[in-house]
């Protein structure tokens, strides 16, 4: 009778489970993936800066000041 784990069956070996055919990243993937994840950063860092920014210009508007916008200074 065969049993539940399946007796009869060979151990599994180096050859059945090796990384012979495995492929392996190509360096141009690596360096489009790379240059994604800091564009992503770089935009994302950005975007929190602009949002911090509309933060504090709604609480300044919210405490009922007047002289809430940025001063530009002329060049």
């Amino acid at each position: 009778m065969n049993q539940e784990g399946g007796g009869d069956r060979p151990a599994p070996t180096s050859e059945r489970f090796g990384n012979e055919g495995a492929r392996h990243p190509s360096t141009r993937g690596l360096i489009i993936g790379l240059a994604g994840i800091a564009a992503a950063l770089v935009f994302g860092y950005l975007l929190l800066n602009k949002l911090v920014e509309m933060s504090q210009e709604e609480d300044c508007a919210l405490a009922h000041r007047y002289n809430c916008a940025a001063i530009e200074m002329p060049r």
